[in-house]
Protein backbone atom coordinates (compact mmCIF):
# COMPACT_ATOMS: atom_id res chain seq x y z
CA UNK A 1 0.00 0.00 0.00
CA UNK A 2 1.34 3.42 -0.98
CA UNK A 3 1.07 5.82 1.99
CA UNK A 4 1.07 8.89 -0.28
CA UNK A 5 -2.06 7.61 -2.09
CA UNK A 6 -4.10 8.83 0.89
CA UNK A 7 -3.12 12.38 -0.05
CA UNK A 8 -2.69 12.30 -3.85
CA UNK A 9 -3.44 9.69 -6.56
CA UNK A 10 -0.27 7.73 -7.32
CA UNK A 11 0.50 6.20 -10.73
CA UNK A 12 2.13 2.85 -9.99
CA UNK A 13 2.20 1.28 -13.47
CA UNK A 14 1.63 2.11 -17.13
CA UNK A 15 1.28 0.08 -20.33
CA UNK A 16 0.93 1.37 -23.89
CA UNK A 17 -1.59 -0.88 -25.60
CA UNK A 18 -2.40 -1.08 -29.35
CA UNK A 19 -6.07 -1.44 -28.39
CA UNK A 20 -6.59 1.06 -25.56
CA UNK A 21 -3.58 3.33 -25.90
CA UNK A 22 -2.07 4.35 -22.56
CA UNK A 23 -3.39 2.27 -19.66
CA UNK A 24 -2.51 3.41 -16.15
CA UNK A 25 -2.76 1.75 -12.77
CA UNK A 26 -3.60 4.36 -10.14
CA UNK A 27 -3.57 3.92 -6.37
CA UNK A 28 -5.79 6.26 -4.37
CA UNK A 29 -6.80 5.93 -0.72
CA UNK A 30 -5.01 2.58 -0.69
CA UNK A 31 -7.10 1.13 -3.56
CA UNK A 32 -5.87 0.36 -7.07
CA UNK A 33 -7.73 0.98 -10.32
CA UNK A 34 -7.03 0.57 -14.03
CA UNK A 35 -7.74 3.70 -16.09
CA UNK A 36 -7.84 4.73 -19.74
CA UNK A 37 -8.21 8.43 -20.65
CA UNK A 38 -8.60 9.01 -16.90
CA UNK A 39 -11.76 6.88 -16.88
CA UNK A 40 -11.75 3.92 -14.52
CA UNK A 41 -12.07 0.62 -16.41
CA UNK A 42 -11.62 -1.65 -13.38
CA UNK A 43 -11.45 -0.89 -9.68
CA UNK A 44 -13.62 0.12 -6.74
CA UNK A 45 -15.89 2.51 -8.68
CA UNK A 46 -16.66 -0.11 -11.34
CA UNK A 47 -17.24 -2.65 -8.58
CA UNK A 48 -19.86 -0.34 -7.04
CA UNK A 49 -21.64 -0.10 -10.40
CA UNK A 50 -21.89 -3.87 -10.79
CA UNK A 51 -22.72 -4.29 -7.11
CA UNK A 52 -25.86 -2.25 -7.69
CA UNK A 53 -26.95 -4.43 -10.59
CA UNK A 54 -26.07 -7.84 -9.18
CA UNK A 55 -27.52 -7.29 -5.72
CA UNK A 56 -30.80 -6.42 -7.50
CA UNK A 57 -30.75 -9.79 -9.25
CA UNK A 58 -29.65 -11.66 -6.14
CA UNK A 59 -32.56 -10.20 -4.18
CA UNK A 60 -35.03 -11.69 -6.66
CA UNK A 61 -33.64 -15.20 -6.00
CA UNK A 62 -34.20 -15.93 -9.69
CA UNK A 63 -30.64 -17.10 -10.36
CA UNK A 64 -29.69 -20.76 -10.37
CA UNK A 65 -27.44 -22.14 -7.66
CA UNK A 66 -24.53 -22.35 -10.10
CA UNK A 67 -25.41 -20.05 -13.01
CA UNK A 68 -23.45 -19.76 -16.23
CA UNK A 69 -22.36 -16.16 -16.66
CA UNK A 70 -20.75 -14.39 -19.61
CA UNK A 71 -18.84 -11.11 -19.28
CA UNK A 72 -18.33 -9.23 -22.53
CA UNK A 73 -15.53 -6.79 -21.74
CA UNK A 74 -13.78 -8.38 -18.76
CA UNK A 75 -11.19 -5.61 -18.31
CA UNK A 76 -9.25 -6.15 -15.10
CA UNK A 77 -12.02 -8.26 -13.57
CA UNK A 78 -14.18 -5.97 -11.41
CA UNK A 79 -17.43 -7.59 -12.59
CA UNK A 80 -16.00 -11.07 -11.92
CA UNK A 81 -15.19 -10.01 -8.35
CA UNK A 82 -18.79 -8.91 -7.67
CA UNK A 83 -20.22 -12.01 -9.36
CA UNK A 84 -18.22 -14.15 -6.94
CA UNK A 85 -19.61 -12.17 -4.02
CA UNK A 86 -23.23 -12.93 -4.93
CA UNK A 87 -22.90 -16.15 -6.95
CA UNK A 88 -19.76 -17.93 -5.68
CA UNK A 89 -20.62 -21.16 -7.53
CA UNK A 90 -21.09 -19.47 -10.88
CA UNK A 91 -19.22 -20.65 -13.96
CA UNK A 92 -17.89 -17.53 -15.66
CA UNK A 93 -16.50 -16.88 -19.13
CA UNK A 94 -14.87 -13.48 -19.60
CA UNK A 95 -14.14 -12.15 -23.10
CA UNK A 96 -11.58 -9.36 -23.33
CA UNK A 97 -9.98 -7.89 -26.47
CA UNK A 98 -6.95 -6.38 -24.74
CA UNK A 99 -4.44 -8.77 -23.11
CA UNK A 100 -2.84 -5.77 -21.39
CA UNK A 101 -6.03 -5.30 -19.33
CA UNK A 102 -5.94 -8.92 -18.20
CA UNK A 103 -2.23 -8.68 -17.39
CA UNK A 104 -2.79 -5.63 -15.19
CA UNK A 105 -5.85 -7.22 -13.59
CA UNK A 106 -3.77 -10.23 -12.61
CA UNK A 107 -0.87 -8.14 -11.31
CA UNK A 108 -2.81 -5.48 -9.39
CA UNK A 109 -6.47 -6.52 -8.88
CA UNK A 110 -6.15 -10.21 -7.88
CA UNK A 111 -7.83 -11.41 -11.07
CA UNK A 112 -5.97 -14.75 -10.95
CA UNK A 113 -7.66 -15.85 -7.73
CA UNK A 114 -11.05 -16.57 -9.35
CA UNK A 115 -10.83 -20.27 -10.19
CA UNK A 116 -14.35 -20.31 -11.64
CA UNK A 117 -13.37 -17.72 -14.29
CA UNK A 118 -12.22 -18.76 -17.74
CA UNK A 119 -10.66 -15.93 -19.77
CA UNK A 120 -10.62 -15.72 -23.55
CA UNK A 121 -8.69 -12.99 -25.35
CA UNK A 122 -10.83 -12.11 -28.36
CA UNK A 123 -12.76 -9.38 -30.16
CA UNK A 124 -16.31 -9.80 -28.83
CA UNK A 125 -17.93 -9.21 -32.23
CA UNK A 126 -15.73 -11.79 -33.98
CA UNK A 127 -16.29 -14.20 -31.10
CA UNK A 128 -20.06 -13.79 -31.45
CA UNK A 129 -19.91 -14.54 -35.18
CA UNK A 130 -17.98 -17.72 -34.39
CA UNK A 131 -20.78 -19.00 -32.14
CA UNK A 132 -22.86 -19.97 -35.22
CA UNK A 133 -26.08 -18.63 -33.71
CA UNK A 134 -28.06 -18.93 -36.95
CA UNK A 135 -29.70 -22.33 -37.32
CA UNK A 136 -27.44 -24.21 -34.88
CA UNK A 137 -28.11 -25.42 -31.35
CA UNK A 138 -24.46 -26.21 -30.66
CA UNK A 139 -23.54 -23.16 -28.62
CA UNK A 140 -23.51 -22.44 -24.91
CA UNK A 141 -26.32 -20.39 -23.41
CA UNK A 142 -25.96 -18.26 -20.30
CA UNK A 143 -28.18 -17.36 -17.37
CA UNK A 144 -26.63 -13.91 -17.14
CA UNK A 145 -24.64 -11.78 -19.59
CA UNK A 146 -22.87 -8.54 -18.61
CA UNK A 147 -22.04 -6.19 -21.49
CA UNK A 148 -19.28 -3.75 -20.53
CA UNK A 149 -17.60 -2.92 -23.83
CA UNK A 150 -15.78 0.35 -23.25
CA UNK A 151 -12.65 1.38 -25.12
CA UNK A 152 -11.66 4.35 -22.99
CA UNK A 153 -14.74 6.58 -22.98
CA UNK A 154 -16.14 5.18 -26.21
CA UNK A 155 -18.51 2.33 -26.98
CA UNK A 156 -18.16 0.35 -30.21
CA UNK A 157 -20.83 1.37 -32.73
CA UNK A 158 -21.86 -2.27 -33.20
CA UNK A 159 -23.37 -2.29 -29.72
CA UNK A 160 -26.22 -0.12 -30.97
CA UNK A 161 -27.23 -2.49 -33.78
CA UNK A 162 -30.28 -4.73 -33.65
CA UNK A 163 -28.11 -7.54 -35.03
CA UNK A 164 -25.78 -7.40 -32.03
CA UNK A 165 -28.63 -7.14 -29.51
CA UNK A 166 -30.41 -10.09 -31.13
CA UNK A 167 -27.26 -12.22 -31.00
CA UNK A 168 -26.89 -11.50 -27.29
CA UNK A 169 -30.49 -12.57 -26.72
CA UNK A 170 -29.87 -15.89 -28.51
CA UNK A 171 -27.08 -16.61 -26.03
CA UNK A 172 -29.50 -16.33 -23.09
CA UNK A 173 -31.38 -19.21 -21.51
CA UNK A 174 -35.18 -18.92 -21.45
CA UNK A 175 -35.12 -17.05 -18.12
CA UNK A 176 -31.77 -15.41 -18.80
CA UNK A 177 -30.96 -11.75 -18.20
CA UNK A 178 -28.51 -9.36 -19.86
CA UNK A 179 -27.21 -6.15 -18.27
CA UNK A 180 -25.76 -3.33 -20.37
CA UNK A 181 -23.42 -0.79 -18.78
CA UNK A 182 -23.48 2.76 -20.21
CA UNK A 183 -21.99 6.09 -19.16
CA UNK A 184 -24.51 8.64 -17.88
CA UNK A 185 -24.18 12.34 -18.72
CA UNK A 186 -26.30 15.14 -20.19
CA UNK A 187 -24.51 15.09 -23.53
CA UNK A 188 -25.17 11.35 -23.89
CA UNK A 189 -28.86 11.41 -22.93
CA UNK A 190 -30.24 11.49 -26.50
CA UNK A 191 -27.88 8.69 -27.48
CA UNK A 192 -29.00 6.65 -24.48
CA UNK A 193 -32.69 7.09 -25.28
CA UNK A 194 -32.05 5.85 -28.82
CA UNK A 195 -30.31 2.82 -27.34
CA UNK A 196 -33.35 2.10 -25.16
CA UNK A 197 -35.57 2.19 -28.25
CA UNK A 198 -33.31 -0.36 -29.91
CA UNK A 199 -33.47 -2.58 -26.83
CA UNK A 200 -37.27 -2.46 -26.82
CA UNK A 201 -37.27 -3.99 -30.31
CA UNK A 202 -35.47 -7.07 -28.99
CA UNK A 203 -36.27 -7.51 -25.28
CA UNK A 204 -39.67 -7.68 -23.58
CA UNK A 205 -38.70 -6.28 -20.17
CA UNK A 206 -36.33 -3.41 -19.40
CA UNK A 207 -35.32 -1.94 -16.07
CA UNK A 208 -32.95 1.05 -15.81
CA UNK A 209 -30.96 1.70 -12.66
CA UNK A 210 -28.50 4.55 -12.06
CA UNK A 211 -25.45 3.60 -10.00
CA UNK A 212 -22.89 6.43 -9.57
CA UNK A 213 -22.36 8.03 -13.04
CA UNK A 214 -23.64 5.16 -15.16
CA UNK A 215 -26.78 3.51 -16.43
CA UNK A 216 -27.31 -0.22 -16.04
CA UNK A 217 -30.08 -1.55 -18.27
CA UNK A 218 -31.39 -4.93 -17.14
CA UNK A 219 -33.12 -6.77 -20.00
CA UNK A 220 -35.03 -9.99 -20.34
Amino acid sequence: MNFFSFFFPQKIAQINSPTNGRIEVIEQFGEKSIRVQNLEQSGSMVEKIWEEGLKTLHATCYMLNAPKILILGLGGGSAAKIINKYFPRAKILGIEIDPAMVKLGREYLNLSKYENLKIKIADVFKWLRAQKLNGSNHFTQYDLILVDLFLGRKLPEEIESKEFLSKIKKLLTNEGIVIFNRLRSRDKEVEFQKFLEQLKKVYHQLKVIKPIANYLVICQ
